[in-house]
């Protein structure tokens, strides 16, 4: 049976028809509808809106519907996250989908065998359908475990979600930093990325929920499950897109693929460095060491070790606030 299924869907009716689409193909029992508001500034898009509303809750099977229709346009960021917190104050786990995404029909018994298989393993905070790893990495067993969460389809736990970090309170502790650090692959600059990404994303350069919930995942340690083949499809790269708005991005030609099953599960939650480094780079464009990043590495501990952590948290966050 698929779980319940939270779509989450603004003002384009074209694509929000496509992935409905596939949702009605898994029929869920559930289906949770949640819409961010019209723009004031957009006169276009009470209609628009009002036409996505009207086909994402076109339920024409046995299920039970609940849906979240916004007035006020509160902004990715806020629409989303409050919409799935939404969603677990009446589900214990559940899939997320996004108007922009187009899931393969395996994603849902994908996302439904592995809700239950991990649901009580604390470890793991979420279930990803995107996998941007080369097909020559592939593994035998049919996903892997990542610290990089994929927003563009996936599945979680109320469990995990009560961990969604809005305020990013303690980035700038330098045992935060150590802590993301210590998860990367090796070969590249796993936390000094994710630091910027992350203080962008606190400064509001990014209006992003996913970086958010990438960071409470990363900051607790977690994993996150990646598939052995791409379950999802980006559909809606192009200029009335939110953050992907780069049409001829290579992440917009991604094959969508399918699962066999039964699954083969991997014996042990461990993270393989080789498909770690290609996702990063791939997926964030994190490129592998030079030795200019070796040696801004031995610079940053030199000076913690002689200035003291305390000291360095200050002065970076001076430089983090004059940047942003």
């Amino acid at each position: 049976m698929t779980p319940p299924v939270l779509f989450l869907i603004f003002n384009r009716p074209e694509l929000v028809a496509r992935a409905f689409a596939q949702i009605r193909h898994a029929r869920p029992v559930k289906l949770y509808v949640a819409a961010d508001g019209p723009r004031p500034s957009d006169a276009g898009d009470v209609v628009r809106c009002g036409e996505a509303r009207r086909l994402a809750a076109a339920v024409d099977w046995p299920c039970e519907i609940k849906t979240l229709f916004r007035e006020e346009n509160l902004g990715c960021r806020r629409s989303v996250s409050s919409a799935i917190t939404w969603f677990f104050e009446h589900e214990e786990e559940g899939i997320i989908i996004e108007d922009d995404t187009l899931p393969d029909k395996t994603f849902f018994p994908y996302c439904a065998e592995l809700l239950d298989r991990y649901r009580e393993s604390e470890r793991v905070m979420a279930i990803c359908g995107g996998s941007h790893f080369p097909r020559q990495l592939a593994s035998t067993d049919s996903y892997v475990f990542s610290r990089i969460f994929d927003p563009w389809g996936w599945a979680t736990w109320r469990r995990a979600w009560v961990h969604y970090d809005d305020e990013m309170a303690d980035l700038d502790d330098v045992e935060t930093f150590d802590r993301i650090d210590k998860l990367g692959p090796g070969a590249v600059d796993f936390g000094a990325h994710w630091a910027e990404e992350f203080r962008r994303t606190r400064a509001g350069v990014y209006n992003s929920w996913a970086y958010r919930w990438t960071y409470s995942i990363m900051n607790r340690g977690g994993f996150v499950v990646v598939p052995n083949r791409n379950l999802v499809r980006n559909i809606g790269f192009g200029a009335n897109a939110t953050h992907t708005t780069s049409a001829p991005s290579a992440l917009a030609r991604l094959d969508l693929s399918s699962l066999s099953f039964p699954l083969k599960h991997p014996k042990a939650i461990r993270v393989g460095r080789r498909r770690e480094r290609a996702a990063l780079a791939v997926r964030h464009r994190v490129p592998v060491h030079s030795i200019g990043i070796r040696v801004r590495r031995f610079v940053r501990r030199l000076a913690i070790n002689l200035i003291g952590a305390r000291a360095w948290e200050a002065i970076r966050s001076i430089q983090a606030k004059k940047r942003y």
